[in-house]
């Protein structure tokens, strides 16, 4: 459930670096993933970094 409400922050792109509820949202969501798996948040972190350098659109790419 974590990993899905991450990614719909994400999906929000820069405007979701702004925004100060999305911003703490996202802090939280990976507060508990790293709890549950630690290090996993900040994979998740650099793989949607990935899939921007490469022009993935995760607005397009993900359901």
């Amino acid at each position: 459930m974590q990993l899905a409400q991450m990614v719909a922050v994400w999906r929000q792109g820069e405007a979701a670096k702004h925004d100060p509820v999305l911003v703490n949202m996202l802090a939280r969501h990976a507060a508990t993933l790293n709890r549950l798996a630690p290090g996993a948040a900040e994979k998740v972190l650099a793989a949607f970094e990935d899939m921007k350098a490469q022009g993935i659109d995760l607005k397009r790419a993900l359901p």
